[in-house]
Order: structure tokens, then sequence, then C-alpha cells
């Protein structure tokens, strides 16, 4: 099932004892470019990013767009996926052979 999940959206999911779940893009260079999301009952969404903003993956300007505009602007983790799926595959080696997609 895992498998099933990294293969058609791109990311390694890791269910943590504590219910966090931990995501890590296919295109990211490093385990260490990962996001943690905890639950959030009653929240504006479902579950609430709550490791990142330290992570390597800050780094990248983009990203930190993506958070104002789809998460806290929007309140869409899809969005945000989607979006932080396309930024991380620019920054690939394989982005970077394939040409800009977008901007």
């Amino acid at each position: 099932m895992r498998l099933a999940v990294q293969k058609l959206l791109g990311y390694q999911l890791a269910f943590l004892d504590s219910g966090r779940i931990r995501l890590t893009s296919v295109y990211a260079p490093s385990k260490d470019r990962s996001l943690a999301f905890d639950p959030w009952p009653g929240g504006p969404m479902p579950f609430r990013l709550v490791s990142a903003h330290n992570d390597p993956v800050m780094a990248i300007e983009e990203v930190r767009r993506s958070i104002g505009f789809w998460l806290d602007g929007r309140g869409s983790l899809p969005g945000f996926m989607a979006s932080l799926t396309m930024t991380l595959w620019e920054e690939s080696t394989r982005g970077q052979a394939g040409g800009v997609v977008f901007g």
C-alpha cells in the first residue's frame, strides 16, 4: 500500500506512534527534507504542519510562499502538497534536465 501511494502521489509516508505522519517527497534531495503533520481535531484542516520551519525544506523560498498561499490563505493541504511536489521536482536533477515547468 505504501509503495502504491509513493508511486501515485510521489511521497513516502511514515505513520509514527504519536499519530504524527511524516511525508518525504521522492524528489527531495535527501531524507532530511521531510514534513510532519499532526492530527488537528476541530481545526480548519484535518492535519496541521508541525515540522518544517526549522528543516532544510524551508530554505526554499517557493515553499514558504506555498505555505502562506495554500495552508494559511486557503486551508488546502492538497494544494500545498501539489505545489511542493512541483517545487521539489524542479529543484531535482530530473527537473533541471527536463526544463522549467512553471514560472
